[in-house]
């Protein structure tokens, strides 16, 4: 199969670096010209709206053991997935601590049981049989950000007021970052990034 000899192709050039820095430069040219990646004269504001960003190789100064790109700033995508799974879930009012504990009766820090805490994480974040679609996800996260917006302007009315009071605490602000990722979207970004290199242009980093 064509897309399975490319794949094993692949594998064999990453244990020379200079051919892997020419595959990787090929293939961000593919990218750039399918307006799946943003390119070298794309502003931060285009790029941040391209569906990836791919590392720029210098080809001069790669050799065999050596491979030299542009540096892409950002978390690791394995890395940032948990921390946000981690955020929802302490947005829920659970502990994430007990959360991952095998017992089911232990009681979170508000009184609820972990299994009350996982049930209802679990029916959040599975609207179907196979989980939310990327749509489905972005209504939901759509849905936080308006109550996140109603809370923060609560919060600036009960600072501006009550909050000056003495004894009173002021009421904290929720960011953006609150909000999840849309996993479902990534998904789908993934198979369409990679589906696209196998399967159109016969070339994949």
């Amino acid at each position: 199969v064509p897309p399975l000899v490319e794949i094993e192709k692949q594998f064999m050039t990453e244990f020379d670096y200079k051919l892997e820095s020419e595959q990787l430069d090929r293939v961000r040219g593919n990218m750039m010209k399918a307006d799946i990646s943003g390119g070298n004269n794309d502003d931060d504001t285009s790029k941040s709206k391209k569906m990836c960003a791919i590392p720029k190789p210098y080809l001069e100064l790669c050799t065999k053991r050596v491979l030299v790109m542009e540096e892409l700033k950002g978390e690791k995508l394995v890395v940032e997935l948990k921390r946000d799974m981690e955020r929802q879930k302490k947005r829920m009012n659970g502990s994430s601590k007990k959360f991952g504990s095998s017992s089911t009766n232990d009681n979170n820090d508000n009184g609820g049981s972990t299994n009350e805490v996982e049930d209802g994480f679990a029916k959040e974040f599975a609207l179907g049989e196979n989980g939310p679609t990327a749509e489905e996800y972005d209504v939901f996260i759509k849905l936080l950000d308006a109550k996140r917006r109603a809370s923060n302007f609560y919060s600036a009315l009960y600072n501006a007021s009550v909050g000056w009071l003495p004894g009173k605490k002021r009421r904290e602000y929720e960011g953006k970052s609150s909000l999840p990722i849309n996993h479902a979207k990534l998904v789908d970004d993934l198979l369409h990034i990679h589906g696209h290199q196998i399967l159109v242009d016969g070339c994949f980093n």
